[in-house]
């Protein structure tokens, strides 16, 4: 009976709807969308309250206890979601390209989120299904922004709210799987209803003077970093609690917040929240979420790049990801990396980039370390940066994708990243990487006095060792990846906040790696320098070098290769071990220097009186060029 009331009201509504949007008197008007949300709204809350009240669902207490329960409760998100589907389709073909396909993922996500909470059996299987179309949500949202540099104004707008309200979803079934408080799912599904009838009911005009680059709206690309980092926090966290269930929650130093002074609850919540999201940004389903999103948009630039080698370093950077970053510290074992002895010795993997230590360990696990730094100095020697910064980080992933990929225009834009431009290392640039070394590897030797005989270390000096891994790479490096738009692409680099490029930056003078061009009389010629402006790090000093060189080494440099196809010459090559080995016992990999290439015009010597001008020896002069 409940189930035929809630179909049969949900339908009676929808045609309401579809007679008030296309022939009511309301058509065209201001009036229109504010009954359409009205009906719908007042429709799925009478449906829910009379499916309640059938079945003796409704709950007691007072009535403002009774209509929380209600918004919150299938008996409502079922008719709301479905009055959204129906509108959305009853729209499809009268709105512009632009809304379209941001109208169809909406009700999907509120039906999910209602079988989380109406069916508990059902929840892990129905937060898991929200989570991945949540997933696909900000994916289209991001290949959007890279398809279309210019955006309409409400659509922007519509993708901001869009973006928020999938926040307010994962927190909301974030908030059930730990409390089994429905009350945030409820106001998720509202708020998603709001922002799809902003569009759905009366789709906005979009006017071409009402057009921006969101390039150059910082805020606006930081709001749409920050609502998917959140809404996917929440959501791998709400996963690995309801999968993990007990065990998860146990791995955090949770304190008291309860029963004692103000000061103390609220330092103490700091504390429990920095270490949540610290731990949950390193978790399984967090990463294994993001790295659908960021995977998607690499795979798009794959498919993209015309660069073979190219091609094959970035598939091999999304397997690194899936393989060391994902499925072996989260599903090949299933104890802590610190008390298995055969995960604690494979190099890398094994002990958070060499310094991050939860115990006591064996001897051998030292060698393991060492092992570990001795292989990435001999890999940064042979291909330069490019094997550890573009490849075997984990972050590698996330900078690389397509849209991340153009934000690097924040790099010369934005105030803070303009002080990290260029190959020098400037003050910025020597205070961030100081601070992040010392609290590092100074924090990080304090297992190893274990070893020392007669020493005793308590359990708060091992949580003291893993404190700054976890506030760096859990937190802090998130909280850098949302403030690109501020601080430019690739900032870990950029800024020398991470230990593992500052070692192997002291390969940089050794590595057989470095940028040539074919010919260096190409680029004395070259006013677009469009090789310094497809940098993610901001070398703009790269030009300087190839006029004067041929050739371009920084040890900031990682290798990232979207400068080479970025050369309208075509004149740029990736060099590294394999070329100097082909130098020296075949030919070289590069045509002569008096080659010519595309897009460029032959050189006119230069009239001259001397005798060697006269003699034919004369030299040829380039335009002179402004940087």
């Amino acid at each position: 009976m409940s189930v035929a009331l809630v179909v049969a009201l949900t339908a009676g509504t929808s045609a309401a709807v579809s007679w008030a949007r296309t022939r009511g008197p309301f058509r065209g008007s201001f009036a229109r969308g504010a009954l359409l949300t009205a009906l719908l709204a007042a429709a799925a809350l009478g449906a829910a309250w009379l499916t309640a009240a059938a079945t003796g669902a409704l709950p007691g207490g007072s009535r403002l206890d009774a209509f929380a329960d209600v918004v919150a409760s299938p008996y409502f998100l079922f008719p709301l979601a479905g009055e959204m589907a129906v509108l959305s389709l009853l729209s499809f073909r009268s709105l512009a390209s632009e809304w379209r396909t941001l109208l169809l993922l909406p009700p999907g996500i509120v039906v999910l989120s209602a079988v989380a909470v109406g069916w508990p059996a059902e929840t892990t299987v129905a937060t898991l299904a929200a989570s991945l179309l949540i997933v696909v949500q900000f994916t289209y949202l991001m290949l959007f922004m890279y398809r279309n540099k210019q955006l309409y104004v409400p659509v922007a707008t519509y993708m901001v709210r869009l973006a928020g309200a999938g926040t307010v979803v994962g927190l909301g079934l974030l908030v059930w799987v730990v409390w089994h408080s429905p009350v945030v799912v409820g106001v998720a599904a509202v708020a998603e209803m709001l922002v799809f009838l902003s569009v759905a009911v009366a789709p906005p005009a979009l006017v071409d003077e009402e057009r921006f680059s969101w390039l150059m709206r910082p805020f606006w690309a930081f709001q749409m970093l920050c609502a998917i980092f959140l809404a996917e926090l929440f959501l791998g966290a709400a996963l690995d609690i309801s999968i993990y269930g007990p065990v998860y929650m146990a791995q955090f130093p949770w304190t008291i917040v309860v029963g004692v002074p103000l000061t103390t609850a609220v330092g103490n919540a700091v504390w429990d929240g920095l270490w949540f999201v610290a731990g949950t940004a390193v978790s399984a389903w967090f990463l294994i979420l993001m790295g659908l999103e960021m995977a998607a948009l690499v795979v798009l630039k794959i498919r993209e790049t015309h660069e073979k080698e190219q091609k094959w370093r970035l598939g091999l950077m999304v397997a690194v990801y899936a393989v060391a970053v994902v499925y072996i510290p989260s599903f090949w074992t299933k104890t802590p990396l610190v008390s298995n002895s055969v995960v604690a010795s494979l190099p890398v993997i094994g002990w958070g980039m060499g310094i991050r230590t939860g115990g006591p360990f064996a001897p051998t696990v030292l060698g393991a370390i060492i092992l570990m730094y001795a292989s990435v100095g001999v890999l940064t020697v042979l291909f330069g940066r490019r094997a550890l910064c573009s490849v075997m980080c984990g972050a590698a992933l996330m900078y690389q994708s397509a849209t991340i990929s153009e934000m690097r225009t924040f790099n010369r834009t934005s105030r803070i990243g303009r002080l990290f431009l260029g190959s020098n290392f400037s003050t910025a640039y020597a205070v961030a990487s100081g601070v992040a070394l010392v609290s590092l590897f100074g924090t990080s030797f304090l297992p190893y006095l274990h070893l020392l005989p007669g020493v005793q270390l308590s359990a708060s000096s091992y949580m003291a060792a893993t404190l700054p891994f976890e506030l760096y790479f859990g937190a802090l490096w998130f909280v850098m990846f949302v403030s690109i738009p501020y601080v430019g692409n690739y900032n870990c680099v950029t800024t020398g906040f991470c230990h593992w490029g500052s070692f192997a930056q002291l390969f940089s003078k050794a590595t057989f790696f470095k940028l040539r061009v074919k010919d260096k009389t190409i680029c004395q010629s070259c006013t677009t320098v469009e090789c310094a402006k497809a940098c993610p790090i901001g070398l703009i000093d790269m030009p300087m070098h190839f006029r004067t060189k041929g050739e371009f080494r920084s040890a900031k440099c990682c290798g990232v290769g979207d400068c080479v196809p970025a050369c309208p010459y075509g004149n740029m090559y990736l060099s590294d071990v394999r070329h100097w080995l082909r130098g020296k016992f075949s030919d070289p990999l590069h045509p002569p220097a008096s080659a010519r290439l595309p897009m460029v015009a032959p050189r006119r010597a230069a009239t001259a009186t001397s005798p060697a001008s006269a003699s034919g020896a004369g030299s040829s002069a380039g335009p002179s060029l402004s940087h």
